[in-house]
């Protein structure tokens, strides 16, 4: 695909069918991680989930955060969101709690040292506050 540019992004190098973890390298390098897909973004499984359904939206360009993320395109990424959180609604009786993760414009990282604008997505579980302690 090679749509993302910075070979020093793991998130980059995901979108580009790279991983270097073990046991997700084979889904990444046969793009089987990708659970949903648009022109623009992805959505794709967290690593160190804080439960079964949490999964990020994550734009193929990369940007440090969705501030960063071009007008035009961020109707799309709100469209994304909107059918996810549908979904889970519907198959689980949830509503998806969404957080935004990433770095500011002059910053090189953020606190997880991830530099690529994602979105969490995940459901309220009682284990949830426990999860992010």
């Amino acid at each position: 695909m090679n749509i993302s540019c910075n070979s020093t992004c793991g998130i980059c190098n995901e979108i580009n069918g790279i991983s270097f973890i073990d046991r997700y390298n084979k889904l990444v390098s046969e793009r089987k991680n990708i659970i949903a897909e648009t022109d623009n973004f992805l959505v794709v499984p967290s690593v160190g989930p804080l439960n079964d359904s949490h999964v990020m939206l994550v734009p193929k360009k990369h940007v440090n955060s969705f501030n960063a993320v071009e007008d035009n395109i961020k109707s799309e990424s709100r469209k994304i969101l909107h059918k996810l959180n549908e979904f889970i609604k519907e198959k689980t009786n949830n509503s998806l709690i969404f957080f935004e993760s990433g770095a500011g414009e002059n910053i090189d990282h953020s606190g997880g040292c991830i530099f690529h604008a994602h979105i969490h997505c995940v459901y309220y579980t009682k284990d949830f506050e426990t999860a992010l302690n």
